[in-house]
């Protein structure tokens, strides 16, 4: 915003344009002087924020128009001179959950009272442990400055756990999305798990690594011992990697997809699979396989996003283009 006094650029200006450049003149109005103002850093909670708008900017550009429509509709319905567009920004900020069917976004950008924080609007925080500060992940740098900070886990002791939520207690389709740099890549050494305890013989779903799938990254589903399956990509999970990875269960293609900036990989059946009761009552565990497991992840994990619906390919690439961002 232009706050100047006096035409731009002559000695009788003074005053500030924007954020950056002030004019300021001297007592005796003979001489103007300029100076560039210092730009401050963005917060932790303020980049975060950015990216959730990133995210709705993603989901409105590959709606169908027949969802776009019931937005159209609402923002006409309110007598105000407001684009659907601009409506669903707005009801979407107000209430993720229901208009974006987000469960969780933990930023990892910063640590408070020991957690990572998830600004979905959930309250499905992070707590590092076993004990933090002394044995717990701890911020680092991210793939750019852009995404700022990510958790580092080291592989041989620390993980968080986030608490089962109604927001996890959904029955269907659900996907995950995260950023992730392993600094090695071994069998087992899980990312995500939300299952009772352990994986075996449990129900749930974990994502990683598999043993039965070379070192490719995939995401596997269980129910007890009556169902076991999974998809991977196509691209090995290598050490020293950035992967930015896209993870779905469709109950209504009835399929399991995972892919990631480098491949897209092909999908499972799932036809005549029960999701009922598959999340809920379970606790979601960062960087180790379960509550009563080892196998301990070794790398960075970032943006995590976990939704109760389906992120399309396309979704995803638009919001790829934005995580590509400097």
């Amino acid at each position: 915003m232009v706050k100047l006094k006096g035409p731009i650029m002559s000695l009788e200006a003074h005053g500030s344009i924007g954020k950056i450049l002030t004019f300021s003149e001297r007592g005796s109005g003979s001489q103007t002087r300029k100076y560039t103002k210092p730009i401050k850093a963005p917060s932790a909670k303020q980049r975060a924020q950015r990216r959730l708008t990133e995210f709705l900017v993603a989901q409105w550009q590959n709606m169908t128009e027949i969802q776009k429509d019931v937005y159209e509709d609402a923002a006409k319905a309110t007598g105000k001179q407001i684009a659907g567009y601009h409506y669903f920004l707005r009801e979407a900020q107000r209430d993720l959950y229901t208009h974006t069917g987000l469960c969780a976004y933990i930023h990892c950008n910063e640590i408070i009272d020991g957690k990572a924080l998830d600004i979905s609007g959930q309250g499905n925080h992070a707590t590092l442990k076993p004990t933090f500060p002394g044995d717990a992940p701890t911020l680092t740098a991210s793939r750019t400055k852009y995404l700022s900070k990510g958790l580092l886990f080291n592989g041989s002791s620390d993980y968080a756990i986030v608490s089962d939520s109604p927001a996890f207690s959904f029955e269907g389709s659900f996907s995950i999305i995260i950023t992730l740099k392993p600094t090695t890549v071994e069998l087992n050494k899980v990312i995500l798990t939300k299952t009772q305890a352990e994986f075996y013989n449990s129900t749930g779903w974990r994502l990683g690594p598999d043993k039965y799938i070379a070192n490719k990254i995939c995401l596997r589903i269980a129910k007890g011992i009556q169902y076991d399956s999974w998809a991977s990509g196509k691209i090995p999970f290598t050490a020293g990697n950035w992967y930015h990875i896209l993870a779905v269960y469709d109950d209504v293609e009835k399929e399991l997809r995972i892919r990631s900036q480098f491949d897209v990989g092909s999908p499972t059946d799932m036809t005549g699979y029960d999701a009922s009761n598959l999340t809920s009552d379970k606790v979601l565990t960062i960087g180790k396989r379960g509550l009563a497991a080892g196998d301990y992840y070794n790398g960075i994990i970032d943006e995590i996003c976990i939704y109760n619906r389906v992120i399309s390919n396309a979704e995803y690439v638009t919001r790829n283009n934005f995580w590509n961002k400097k």
